[in-house]
């Protein structure tokens, strides 16, 4: 688990707040706290930080409180742990340093304001964040896309500009992060964390591995990210009504450190996904929503993914850890992928067997678990396109640069919509809405083939 271990005081200290977020100090004294990046512990009472120094420094700590407040702020001391970056071209190396701090004991729903300090050398400004309401009142607004890089990153002024007005609760990146966090020594990576500090230091910002961070078996992932346990390659977190399993599906593809890592992930998947449909756990979060990079439906002309049988879909050598079959058995109401440099939304689907629903933008009790691709963030839109006829099973394709926003509307009822990232536009609009906690996946799963079949 990535959890660090901390030590809490009393800190009393007279600080100036900032107030413009994109004053992100590109140009750092190799000694001050950067690439700031809160994510969610999941406990509504807790928050990570995590950051970087190019030079090792000692008594690195987070100064918080109650925004506004006349209290004391109250001190957590980080764990720091050197990153040593390497690069496939030369045998050079090159050491930066990660702190990570847990901020316990918070209230929920309330704001607070923070910073970095690194003994009385330098110190960040003053950050803000607000903590999770715990009641069954909260509805969340989650962002998720994938495929953004330092030089990949249409939507990201967009994106900040969204995270200011408080538009999100909560933000996912589905893999493909920086193209490459390891390229220049890690120096990539580092400008990547400048350029989302301010949305990651103002809102959580959970990871999930994709195909680019492969380098060394991911060691510039796990060296530079934080999430709750067992690990960051998958893990899961309740956000309101909602369970949220993120897993690595990259796993899939690089087998040459062994199979263990599929088989571990597999288990431990199978584990979280019973624990979330006991009976008391599905009334409480009702949705589940998975979350990987590479998807297992897709219509892009790309040989690898969407015009051969995704591994991830059908399994390790075509039969072995099938992900679609454990998803449907246990109720997985939505999964969201990355990968594609593109935005493509399925009709709930199941074993190329979907449902066409009445409405294309109602899901009403879907009896298959609904696919969404949201790739097209950051990279150029893919020259490839789609295929030039629009699969039976494919609802709304885009090829326009955008983001995806998930709104909890109540306790049974989704909003999903597709944002552009440089236009005044909605791209796609949705809802998924279901009667019972459960889904009524197994009503029709041993009968017929419903609405349609392979297109």
């Amino acid at each position: 688990m990535n959890f660090v271990f901390f030590f809490l005081t009393f800190y009393t200290f007279h600080i100036r707040r900032g107030t413009n977020l994109e004053e992100n100090s590109f140009h750092v004294n190799k000694t001050s706290p950067e690439q700031i990046q809160l994510s969610f512990t999941g406990n509504v009472t807790s928050m990570f930080v995590t950051w970087v120094s190019q030079n090792d420094v000692s008594n690195a700590s987070v100064l918080f409180r109650v925004e506004l407040s006349d209290s004391p702020f109250y001190q957590s001391h980080a764990v720091k742990t050197p990153l040593v970056h390497t690069e496939k071209s030369s045998n050079k190396t090159r050491t930066t340093f990660i702190f990570r701090a847990i901020l316990t004991n918070l209230t929920p729903n309330t704001s607070y304001e923070y910073l970095v300090k690194h003994g009385n050398s330098s110190q960040s400004k003053m950050f803000t964040f607000k903590t999770f309401d715990d009641s069954k009142k909260f509805k969340p607004r989650l962002c998720l896309y994938g495929d953004v890089g330092v030089n990949q990153n249409a939507s990201l002024p967009k994106l900040i500009n969204k995270t200011k007005r408080g538009d999100f609760d909560f933000v996912i990146q589905n893999g493909d992060i920086a193209y490459n966090l390891e390229h220049q020594l890690g120096k990539k990576g580092d400008r990547f964390g400048r350029m989302i500090q301010p949305i990651s230091a103002r809102v959580p910002y959970n990871m999930v591995p994709g195909n680019h961070e492969n380098y060394g078996n991911f060691s510039e992932f796990v060296g530079r990210y934080t999430s709750p346990g067992p690990n960051v390659f998958y893990n899961s977190f309740n956000v309101g009504p909602i369970h949220i399993v993120v897993f690595t599906t990259s796993f899939y593809l690089f087998d040459k450190y062994g199979t263990g890592q599929i088989q571990a992930q597999y288990n431990w998947l199978k584990q979280d996904l019973q624990m979330a449909n006991e009976k008391s756990n599905r009334k409480k979060h009702p949705w589940i929503i998975a979350v990987g990079h590479r998807p297992m439906y897709c219509s892009n002309f790309e040989s690898k993914d969407c015009l051969v049988e995704s591994v991830v879909r059908t399994g390790y050598n075509n039969s072995d850890f099938n992900l679609e079959k454990l998803f449907f058995d246990f109720g997985v109401d939505v999964q969201v992928y990355g990968h594609k440099h593109d935005y493509e939304r399925l009709y709930p689907v199941f074993n190329y067997t979907y449902q066409k629903t009445p409405n294309i933008s109602v899901y009403s009790d879907p009896i298959y678990p609904v696919h969404l691709i949201t790739g097209s963030a950051g990279l150029q839109i893919s020259d490839q396109g789609f295929t030039e006829q629009q699969p039976d099973w494919s609802a709304v394709r885009s090829r326009k640069h955008g983001f995806t926003v998930l709104s909890v509307l109540d306790r049974l009822k989704l909003q999903l919509e597709q944002v552009a990232g440089k236009e005044d536009e909605l791209i796609d609009s949705f809802l998924v809405t279901k009667s019972k906690y459960w889904p009524p996946f197994y009503q029709f799963s041993k009968t017929k083939k419903l609405s349609g079949t392979r297109g």
